[in-house]
C-alpha cells in the first residue's frame, strides 16, 4: 500500500528541498539545525497553510513549487504517544526538535507522522533522508502553485 504527501519549496531550491538540506539550514518545529528533513502535508491546501500562516500571508507563494511525494505506507510511523506534552506550543519548543533528532538518529522510520498545528484532522509528515528507506520515496514533477489569494468579500 502506498501513501503520499505534498512538499512545497522555492522554485530555485528543489534539489535542496528534496534532499533535506533546505530544512537543515532553516530548522523547523521537528528538526534542529543541521538535521536534514523534508516537511510535507497530507493535502496541498494544508501544505500551503503551513507555509503561509507563519509567513503572515500568501505573498511568499508566488515563487513556490509543489510536488507530490509518494512512498510505501510501511515507511511511515505516527508519533502519537511519543509527542512531547508541549508539542503544540508557539513558538516551537526545543522538545519537538529533539524528538525529530532522536527519531532520525535511531532510525525509527523514514517518515514521522505528526498532527498539524493548523488543522486538527490534518497530518504533517517529516521525511528523514538519512534513513535507509528514504531511497523508496519518489518525488513527482514540480508544479507551480496557482493561488488567487485570499477570498474577497462575498457579493
Amino acid at each position: 500500500m502506498s501513501a503520499s504527501a505534498w512538499v512545497l519549496y522555492p522554485a530555485a531550491a528543489r534539489a535542496a528541498a528534496i534532499s533535506g538540506r533546505l530544512a537543515a539550514a532553516a530548522p523547523g518545529r521537528w528538526n534542529p539545525e543541521g538535521l536534514r528533513a523534508i516537511y510535507a502535508a497530507d493535502s496541498l491546501a494544508l501544505a500551503i497553510l503551513h507555509l503561509a500562516v507563519p509567513a503572515g500571508g500568501f505573498g511568499l507563494l508566488a515563487g513556490m513549487r509543489a510536488c507530490l511525494a509518494t512512498f510505501p505506507a510501511s515507511l511511515c510511523r505516527r508519533a502519537g504517544g511519543d509527542l512531547p506534552a508541549d508539542w503544540a506550543d508557539r513558538p516551537a519548543p526545543r522538545s519537538t526538535a529533539v524528538l525529530g533528532e532522536v527519531w532520525a538518529q535511531e532510525r525509527i522510520s523514514a517518515i514521522m507522522e505528526v498532527p498539524s498545528l493548523l488543522v486538527p484532522d490534518g497530518r504533517t509528515y517529516v521525511i528523514f533522508p538519512s534513513h535507509p528507506g528514504f531511497r523508496r520515496v519518489r518525488f513527482g514533477p514540480p508544479r507551480p502553485i496557482a493561488f488567487a489569494g485570499p477570498p474577497g468579500p462575498e457579493r
